[in-house]
């Protein structure tokens, strides 16, 4: 299997488990890349091993990457004792959906969301969801309009309590969440798939919830700041700048 389709699987397999009983079924940790969120510490193992007992138990069962970016069992039937029976009937739900869709037809494992759906996030909406899985929630901004893959800057906010960053400052009545001085995290702007948001807030749980919009000039100071501020990384000012052009 392709390890990045076995991240997925990963990755969706915990979402579920943290909406359906509140706790995921791996202790991993979650980073946003390119191509949607993965599990931080699994991605770690498959690319650069360790040398730790979990590193060490890894290598024993699965396999180092082989041809085309596989991975593969090396020893068949893998203890499961870590496992309860319903994170074992949860993981075999996940993977009949996304691996055998042709059994569960209605399911499709990348939908193509009709336009009117990607519409729902446009520049100036505000989003609270995590960071990751077990994060609290945070209000996110969106910069920009869905590109050609359906991608999006977004930005968080945070406390502006010496804060290293003050290019652009949030003060309580500049959006009806900011209830103290803010400013935008510019260090953690990121490019991410506008269909991940828009899944997790139709799935109507505490974790995605829609804010009111930004006003439009509070948008502008926010879209400024990106080229302003030193912290931005550069595939982000980069992103924008073809956006906005």
């Amino acid at each position: 299997m392709s390890y990045m389709k076995l991240l997925k699987l990963l990755y969706l397999v915990d979402r579920e488990a943290l909406l359906r009983w509140g706790r995921p079924v791996s202790t991993d940790r979650y980073v946003s890349m390119d191509r949607g969120p993965v599990l931080s510490k699994t991605l770690d193992l498959i690319n650069e091993g360790a040398e730790d007992n979990i590193g060490r138990i890894w290598a024993k069962y699965i396999s180092s990457p082989l041809g085309d970016h596989e991975v593969e069992l090396v020893q068949p039937d893998p203890p499961n004792d870590e496992l309860s029976r319903a994170e074992e009937k949860l993981i075999t739900e996940i993977f009949e959906k996304l691996v055998h869709p042709a059994r569960t037809p209605q399911h499709r494992t990348s939908p193509t969301l009709p336009s009117d759906l990607l519409r729902m996030l446009k520049p100036g909406d505000a989003v609270l969801m995590p960071k990751y899985a077990d994060a609290t929630p945070h209000m996110w901004i969106v910069l920009t309009a869905p590109d050609g893959n359906s991608n999006i800057v977004i930005v968080n906010v945070t406390s502006l309590k010496n804060h290293p960053d003050q290019t652009t400052i949030l003060k309580v009545g500049d959006h009806t969440y900011i209830k103290h001085d803010s400013v935008v995290l510019y260090a953690d702007a990121r490019i991410v798939s506008a269909t991940h948001i828009i899944d997790g807030l139709n799935l109507k749980t505490p974790l995605f919830r829609q804010l009111d919009p930004c006003s439009d000039d509070l948008l502008k100071r926010i879209c400024n700041g990106i080229f302003a501020s030193d912290f931005t990384p550069n595939k982000v000012i980069d992103f924008c700048a073809k956006q906005w052009n």
